[in-house]
């Protein structure tokens, strides 16, 4: 899938984009960037607050994978499923870096009330449902932990271990999660990735508005 247009300002659309002179970006995807907006703000517009969560997934090292993303999508569609009845929202990326293997990043917004009080109470439904999935597709049958890692955040120095919950009213914690999130749609580690591979995919719209 061709993405032509790239972003290398440190802003987009009145938001933040990560600093390109701290960390490798090598400039933006806007489609990325214009999907995530738009499920970011659909988020604070449904809920009193978004709980905002970033998840990296890995291949166990040594396995040989199939260079595409249907073993990943499958976790997701599972995965999500376990939260759908909270409301969210998602997007996720595919990237490839110096290991043989893809691995992903997956953003959640999840309405901060119930649904961040689900998730924290059973934090290891993505461990599961990867471990479950990883079987499925590739029979391995032990736990391979350490393998779905969470994303820490921070805000003006103070971090917000396993997650963030931005009330919708505070327009510097909005910026700041946004600035967060706009790591999944940088370009560098999506230049090795096999030509026509979808490198991300995120959550239905109002109306089944796709990705």
């Amino acid at each position: 899938m061709a993405y032509t247009k790239i972003i290398y300002d440190n802003s987009y659309r009145g938001y933040p984009l990560l600093s390109q002179e701290t960390i490798p970006i090598k400039g933006y995807r806007a489609i990325i960037l214009d999907k995530l907006i738009e499920r970011y703000e659909d988020a604070f517009s449904r809920f009193g607050k978004v709980l905002l969560v970033r998840l990296t997934i890995r291949f166990p090292e040594g396995l040989r994978t199939v260079p595409d993303n249907a073993c990943f999508q499958h976790f997701v569609e599972l995965y999500v499923e376990t939260l759908r009845k909270f409301g969210l929202h998602y997007i996720w990326c595919v990237e490839q870096s110096f290991s043989e293997n893809f691995h992903y990043h997956l953003y959640l917004f999840l309405n901060g009330g119930n649904g961040g009080l689900h998730y924290f109470l059973y934090p290891i439904d993505a461990n599961r449902i990867w471990s479950h999935t990883l079987k499925l597709f590739y029979g391995i049958e032990a736990f391979p932990a350490g393998l779905v890692h969470l994303g820490n955040g921070g805000f003006q120095g103070t971090p917000m271990n396993n997650g963030m919950i931005i009330p919708s009213g505070h327009l510097p914690l909005i910026q700041e999660g946004f600035r967060c999130c706009s790591y999944i749609a940088k370009i560098y580690t999506k230049e090795a990735l096999p030509p026509g591979l979808r490198e991300f995919n995120c959550s239905l719209m109002k109306g089944g508005v796709a990705c």
